[in-house]
């Protein structure tokens, strides 16, 4: 690194210290907020890893296929649900951080909103392609 760079970076990091200072953040709260980001991203990384929306995805597609409208509206109804705190592992949910929590959660919705939207396009699709197959044939 030439000394240009160091230059330039202690620069910064004076200078984002000087802004943080005037708009009225201590240190501490700066330290604890970046603690906050990291416990709030290993919740979503661990849902990633673990949670899975079994039967979510067949639940939505048979409904849809049977009956459209109410397959739709068994997938909003889904999608609207929050995850349980009973999804998350045991060994996660020891420290029962809020902000890990809140990760997990958010993650685990999205997994399970892809899920349902998933099998309720799939559920249509085949329904679409039968009601199609079946007038090729009548006709």
């Amino acid at each position: 690194m030439t000394k240009f760079q160091s230059l330039l970076r202690c620069f910064g990091t004076l200078a984002m210290i000087v802004i943080l200072a005037c708009s009225g953040f201590s240190q501490d709260q700066i330290i604890e907020n970046n603690s906050n980001q990291k416990s709030y991203l290993f919740g979503k990384e661990v849902a990633q890893d673990y949670y899975k929306p079994t039967g979510v995805a067949l639940a939505t597609g048979v409904t849809t296929f049977m009956l459209v409208p109410a397959g739709l509206g068994t997938t909003v109804l889904i999608c609207s649900r929050p995850v349980k705190e009973s999804k998350i592992p045991a060994k996660y949910f020891q420290n029962k951080d809020e902000f890990f929590i809140q990760g997990f959660q958010n993650e685990a919705l999205k997994r399970k909103r892809k899920a349902a939207w998933v099998g309720s396009g799939v559920g249509f699709g085949v329904f679409i392609t039968l009601v199609v197959a079946l007038a090729i044939s009548q006709g």
